[in-house]
């Protein structure tokens, strides 16, 4: 198992200084930072852009300088229990494998998945982030990986589970439209979620045939690359058995976390869909509570695997054009903007807050000269 405090603050059991700079060579170069920041905050622009095109911007000023105190109240309490609940999904996982992780390491780590996972393509980010901040809690990296993966199976049985459901909810004028797009989703989300089953069910399945492909390739190109090849695929076994004996961990000997981590998803994800419903109301629309359920939840399911850092343009416009079909109200526009800050905006300059912190904090342990 990695352990953080072995060879150093931050060094791996081969006393190499592999995850920091690892995270920091792929993801926390400044450039790629800035790239991804102004990628993001592009993408996003151009589709509030196209969502005021869609509709009228003209009452969006007015509509939130009306906004009233108790509105604003209950739109950031939920906005505070969606950062709560997905910091929780981490640490109930985390405190059970090591008890040195503390609830605010599980806050902190689901905030800066927010935030490398907006700034990245398909938000390829946001695991590394919240591993990485994990395991310099204390947790091991095997672990980080297990309950990542575990979660992410929950999100993707809630999410599955309700579209289905929300199929059966759409209005007949509505239904054509969403199935094409849900027969898509449904394709990807099935893939998706048969290789993490694999993953935590039997990964030495899929160990086989990448050791028989490095293997293979070790071969092929001869001389020293078969000696690498071989070291490289027993670390890759060696990794694969720390990355069981988590699942274990989770599975078998803390089952109830399970049920609990399917629970913690849905009422986070409801929780999500709950924030569009007072925002709705706050900017005024005219729309039933469980038409903007339905459209929120499709919204999610739409843009989970979305390609754009932060699901950027593809939300904003994806909202605007859910919601214009429940409602004729030329606030549309502020909906969508009012959501997007809610739900991934705020999340991501505060999980830029902590990411940054962590990295200057674990930079200065690393160049701290050794006595």
């Amino acid at each position: 198992m990695d352990d953080p405090s072995a060879n150093g603050p931050m060094r791996d059991g081969a006393g190499e200084f592999a995850p920091i700079e690892t995270l920091r060579s792929k993801y926390l170069r400044r450039r790629y930072l800035i790239t991804g920041i102004v990628l993001f905050l592009a993408i996003s622009s151009a589709g509030v852009a196209v969502s005021f095109l869609l509709t009228s911007g003209a009452e969006f000023w007015p509509t939130i300088r009306s906004l009233r105190v108790s509105q604003l109240a209950t739109l950031l309490f939920l906005v505070v229990m969606d950062w709560v609940l997905g910091g929780y999904r981490l640490y109930m996982f985390a405190h059970a494998m090591e008890p040195r992780v503390s609830f605010f390491d599980g806050f902190r780590a689901n905030l800066c998945n927010m935030f490398l996972g907006a700034i990245t393509p398909s938000q390829t980010g946001g695991g590394p982030a919240h591993i990485y901040v994990l395991w310099r809690a204390g947790l091991p990296i095997s672990g980080g990986v297990a309950l990542s993966l575990i979660n992410f199976a929950a999100t993707l049985a809630v999410l599955f589970i309700a579209a289905v459901l929300i199929v059966v909810m759409i209005p007949a004028e509505f239904a054509e439209t969403m199935r094409v797009i849900l027969r898509f989703s449904f394709g990807i989300f099935a893939v998706v979620m048969t290789a993490i089953f694999l993953l935590l069910l039997a990964p030495k399945v899929m160990l086989t045939p990448a050791t028989r492909l490095v293997r293979a390739v070790g071969r092929l190109l001869g001389g020293r690359m078969v000696t690498r090849t071989e070291t490289a695929n027993h670390k890759l076994t060696e990794l694969v058995g720390q990355f069981q004996q988590s699942v274990a961990m989770c599975t078998k000997k803390n089952p109830h976390l399970l049920a609990q981590s399917l629970g913690v998803t849905f009422v986070l994800y409801f929780n999500k869909c709950l924030i569009g419903y007072v925002i709705a109301q706050a900017m005024g629309l005219s729309v039933a509570f469980w038409n903007v359920i339905i459209a929120q939840v499709l919204l999610l399911f739409v843009c989970y695997f979305a390609p754009t850092p932060g699901a950027g343009f593809i939300a904003e416009v994806s909202n605007t054009f859910l919601m214009r079909c429940f409602t004729d109200s030329t606030n549309v526009a502020a909906f969508t903007v009012g959501c997007r800050l809610s739900t991934i905006w705020l999340a991501v300059v505060l999980g830029a807050v902590f990411m940054v912190l962590q990295i200057r904090r674990d930079t200065r342990e690393y160049l701290k000269p050794k006595e």
